[in-house]
């Protein structure tokens, strides 16, 4: 059966979600992809000084494309309103466009250098951050006193005590609860790209054999790519076993089984994910991976501190992209030594420059606190997904029934739906 005729046969939204999929709106993290070419050779050219600041050359952003796609879905969002069909799931709709619709404003005004927009585009689409989990990261900075940030000051006593630590009891009743995917593989080791498509390709075959990894000269890091159904991986890396299983249990078994199932749902939606999904999405992949290798303290907190660094979070100071890789440079290298596994300082500022690199993409690297806000949702989610496993384990039932949250009442109630 062809795909269009299994929707219109078996989906409650199929009118609107072939509108959608007829529309293929741009995804932004496709639009702000970096061209990985450049991103060795400007850190070169930074630390010996020829340049101040790096130039963002992205591979795939197509301006026009972005103001089309958000012309379609505006009438498409009028087309809904207008019709009496069942509120949930025109509820669920007009949320996802608007997410959309947001998205790539966030494209437009990088293209167009409205750097002022670019901004406001991405607090309205990712929120403010979490006081809890800024004052969380502020005090464990505190404690270790890092001499790289001085005196860090954190929040109230009830903020404070967020809990931030794991135990193997917490880990043995979550691994219970949502079921991460095991994989066989030798954690003392490390793996060259096609030995890591190997892995990915044997776990992919178990899902879907329609799934497969592939070598890539455009990705940065592995990622997955739902449209072309491909686990992208990138040309010459080296990965540990370790990791590597991390990394399948988080792309293979988090991101591309709820895709799976998703587009197999009676709400097409679910494969592409319900508006608000992604924080939970991303919270319950990074928390599977520490199920598995079961490390205390985890989830996302790099990439979290470094926008609390750029967006004067930390320390009531806004950083530029060369100011904020400096700190965080320095920031690595002081935590590599107290944690005696010292590294060299090449190894310190590319993991500074790659994560730098990262939360400004889109925006003005010489502009303080100019950033691309969405390595929140990893944190954030992360906090969200282990405190609703811990207070509402019952919410997971159907946790892989599609891309959603289930700390949401609505999305669980549209999935229960679908499922019966």
């Amino acid at each position: 059966m062809r795909r269009n005729d299994f929707i219109v046969n078996n989906a409650w939204d199929a009118e609107w979600f072939l509108e959608i999929k007829r529309i293929r709106y741009p995804l932004l993290l496709h639009n702000l992809q970096i061209d990985g070419s450049v991103i060795r050779t400007q850190f070169d050219n930074f630390n010996d000084g020829k340049i101040d600041a790096p130039k963002f050359v992205y591979s795939n952003r197509s301006l026009e494309k972005c103001e089309a796609a958000l012309k379609e879905l505006s009438q498409l969002r009028i087309q809904i309103l207008q019709q009496d069909t069942e509120k949930s799931i025109q509820a669920l709709y007009l949320e996802k466009i608007d997410e959309v619709m947001l998205e790539l404003r966030i494209v437009i005004s990088s293209c167009n250098e409205r750097w002022g927009e670019f901004a406001e585009f991405n607090e309205r689409r990712y929120g403010r951050f979490d006081p809890a989990v800024v004052d969380d990261i502020r005090r464990r900075l505190s404690e270790k006193n890092y001499r790289v940030f001085g005196k860090v000051k954190y929040g109230s006593e009830e903020l404070s005590n967020f809990d931030s630590d794991n135990t193997q009891k917490e880990f043995a009743r979550s691994r219970f609860v949502i079921s991460p995917l095991t994989i066989e593989i030798d954690t003392d080791r490390f793996y060259k790209a096609n030995e890591a498509i190997t892995v990915f390709n044997r776990e992919l075959s178990k899902l879907d054999e329609n799934w497969c990894a592939v070598l890539s000269d455009t990705a940065n890091s592995i990622i997955v790519n739902s449209r072309l159904r491909k686990v992208l991986v990138p040309f010459g890396i080296s990965v540990s076993g370790g990791r590597l299983r991390d990394l399948v249990a988080h792309e293979v078994g988090v991101h591309v089984r709820r895709r799976i199932n998703g587009r197999e749902s009676k709400v097409q939606l679910l494969g592409i994910g319900l508006p608000g999904y992604e924080g939970a999405e991303e919270g319950l992949a990074v928390y599977s991976e520490q199920i598995l290798n079961g490390r205390k303290y985890y989830g996302g907190q790099d990439k979290y501190l470094a926008l609390m660094i750029a967006k004067g979070e930390l320390d009531g100071v806004a950083r530029d992209f060369a100011d904020t890789y400096r700190k965080l440079s320095e920031y690595f290298m002081e935590r590599s030594r107290r944690l005696n596994k010292p590294i060299t300082p090449e190894k310190s500022k590319w993991k500074a420059w790659k994560t730098t690199y990262r939360i400004f993409r889109g925006g003005n690297p010489t502009m303080p606190g100019n950033c691309f806000l969405r390595d929140k949702i990893y944190r954030e989610g992360y906090f969200k997904i282990r405190q609703c496993i811990q207070n509402n384990p019952e919410y997971f039932a159907n946790v892989y029934a599609g891309k959603f949250d289930p700390g949401n009442k609505l999305h669980r109630d549209i999935v229960a739906k679908t499922l019966q």
